[in-house]
């Protein structure tokens, strides 16, 4: 996991862990 990343936010909002490993690109579409 890595800390300080915008996808370690959105794991903290409660969104899926999947989200961790998933790159920058899908963190864009997914807000």
């Amino acid at each position: 996991i890595i800390i300080g990343s915008p996808e370690t936010r959105i794991i903290k909002r409660g969104e899926k862990p999947a989200l961790v490993y998933t790159p920058r690109s899908a963190a864009g579409p997914r807000k």
